[in-house]
Parts: C-alpha cells; sequence; structure tokens
C-alpha cells in the first residue's frame, strides 16, 4: 500500500471529483448519508470537510499542530 496524507486542498478536488461522478451535491449527499447543505458548505470553504465526507472517500481527518520554527 503506498498511502499518504494528503493537503486539505487535495481533499476538495477528492470530494468535487465525487460530486462530478455522483451527477450533483444532492447525489453524492444521499449516496454517504448527508445532507446536501453540508457538501455544499464543504465545497465554497464555509465547513471543513469531516468525517462522514473524508472516510466514504476513504480518508481519516485529523488535524497537526506544526511547532513554529525560531
Amino acid at each position: 500500500m503506498n498511502a499518504r496524507a494528503i493537503s486539505p486542498d487535495e481533499m476538495l478536488a477528492k470530494l468535487r471529483e465525487a460530486v462530478a461522478a455522483a451527477g450533483s451535491q444532492r447525489a453524492y449527499a444521499r449516496a454517504i448519508g448527508v445532507s446536501e447543505q453540508y457538501v455544499c458548505d464543504c465545497l465554497k470553504g464555509r465547513r471543513d470537510i469531516g468525517k462522514s465526507i473524508a472516510e466514504p472517500l476513504g480518508y481519516h481527518p485529523t488535524t497537526i499542530y506544526i511547532p513554529i520554527e525560531s
């Protein structure tokens, strides 16, 4: 397996691809069991992509903190 972490922008691109493959935001939201508004908010950057969207795309969301270099 060649798994790697991806950036928020890459995750957003994967969400866009999944929505396009489903045919619409509504169809994708129904397929994964979330609201159409949540999908829309994630696509517009109003909400972070959480577990209910990331996991169907094959990813586990996490937050990391990187130290400030002095």
